[in-house]
């Protein structure tokens, strides 16, 4: 698949949202990168620099401005790890097109995970780095979370494992999925539920089980979790195209659903997303007047992750520059103020079409 870049235009983003940014975003940098020379899971130079340009120090301080500096320090630690997986066991690298390997594997990372999480006398560390450095963020972790917490991380990693490898299994059976498959699987994939959940241990605050667990948090947890990946693969698509890797990008699965060029299915693709977050805007008005006090945290750190997803997005070399991992790129962070969308692609209030969603325009209570 090949298209012309300049004909994929990206629509600007509609976010109503007010964003923050934690004051020490570059000092918790600084530390990340130390601890990832440390651990040394990047295998050359290259590796290195992609893992730095995601630039997850402010990604995660966007995502919870009001953390505390350990809490934000555990935090990057993980986004940074989970970056160089990704890039070495899901997008790319033998296990991405071999769902069996990378099952066994995920299901060993899992367990260095739980393991890590819940014994008071810790493991040893593992003599592959990707574990060992896995292993020390979960320590870190107990140290700053509650077992409900932990519970939590253990449940959504597992999730996050899950979604990856049936996204392994679609490409290695060369299968674009329907609409309704591929949102249910990028629920997983994306780990929206995962980094999203790291919010309340950064800011060392417990959600309430019975309204965490309610089915209204967790469809706007969906919710946001979905908007950012959608708000991803957008960012990605020209960079995606360029590289041969848009065969599972939202807009490539709109494209094929509707039996549309690849640029008009942009445009659909965003009044798809537009409309997930219109009605993510209603439900969290209506849930946040009866909210709790942690909650209600949660609920705005559920919009500055959709508004710091996007903030992020836009800025980084992760997205914008469609050089091989193999090369050393150069590191860019756009500064430039952002244009917004003044209103949404699409403002219809009805439910989406997809079962898999489709529950989130139900009555939902806390």
């Amino acid at each position: 698949m090949t298209y012309d870049d300049a004909r994929l235009a990206i629509p600007p983003f509609y976010c109503p949202i007010e964003g923050g940014r934690h004051p020490e975003a570059k000092a918790v940098e600084q530390l990340c990168t130390e601890w990832i020379d440390a651990f040394g899971f990047c295998r050359n130079e290259a590796e290195r620099t992609w893992l730095l340009a995601t630039r997850s120090a402010d990604f995660c301080a966007r995502f919870a401005p009001a953390s505390t500096a350990e809490g934000l320090l555990v935090y990057a630690l993980w986004v940074y790890w989970a970056f160089a997986f990704d890039d070495a066991f899901c997008d790319e690298g033998p296990m991405s097109h071999d769902p069996g390997a990378f099952g066994i594997y995920a299901g060993e990372v899992q367990r260095v995970w739980e393991t890590s999480l819940s014994a008071v006398a810790a493991p040893p560390l593992s003599t592959d780095p990707y574990k060992a450095a896995l292993c020390d963020i979960g320590r870190r972790t107990r140290v700053l979370s509650t077992a409900t917490q932990q519970r939590r991380l253990i449940d959504n990693h597992r999730r996050w494992l899950f979604g990856v490898q049936w996204q392994i299994g679609n490409r290695a059976a060369g299968q674009t999925p329907d609409l309704n498959g591929y949102l249910g699987m990028r629920l997983g994939s994306c780990a929206g539920a995962l980094t999203i959940g790291w919010t309340e241990i950064a800011n060392g605050v417990e959600v309430p089980p019975e309204e965490m667990d309610s089915a209204a948090v967790q469809a706007l947890t969906e919710m946001a979790g979905t908007i950012a990946a959608m708000d991803n693969d957008r960012h990605s698509l020209p960079k995606d195209v360029h590289r041969n890797l848009a065969d599972q990008n939202f807009a490539t699965v709109v494209a094929r659903a509707h039996s549309l060029p690849l640029e008009r299915a942009v445009g659909e693709a965003v009044a798809i997303r537009d409309r997930i977050m219109l009605r993510f805007l209603e439900l969290r008005d209506h849930i946040q007047p009866v909210a709790g006090p942690a909650l209600r945290q949660y609920l705005d750190d559920l919009g500055h992750a959709i508004r710091g997803n996007a903030d992020w997005g836009m800025r980084v070399t992760r997205y914008h520059n469609h050089a091989s991992r193999a090369e050393v790129p150069e590191l860019l962070y756009n500064e430039d103020p952002i244009d917004w969308a003044d209103e949404p692609a699409s403002r219809r209030a009805d439910p989406l079409p997809y079962p898999t969603l489709s529950w989130w325009w139900d009555d939902l209570q806390v």
